[in-house]
């Protein structure tokens, strides 16, 4: 596929390329506010969270979970 996109390029396109665009219906994440921490927000607060965004923790662990794994306390 970006084999395709570096010869569009190299033959002088100009136009944007979109490479696997997916829409879906669900809200994007909020980013301002994730509660994704067990330790700082509560086991609900993180579940009800990670369920209306359909976020699995254990992929996208907490930045605390990932410090404190290293020795960080946060």
């Amino acid at each position: 596929m970006f084999a395709k996109v570096k010869d569009l390029q190299a033959n002088g396109n100009k136009k944007p390329i979109v490479i696997n665009a997916i829409i879906k219906p669900d809200d994007p994440v909020a980013t301002a506010y994730m509660p994704l921490d067990e330790k700082l927000y509560g086991k609900d607060a993180v579940a009800e969270f990670a369920d209306k965004y359909h976020i699995d923790t254990k992929q996208q662990p907490a930045l605390g979970e990932l410090l404190r794994a290293e020795g960080d306390e946060l």
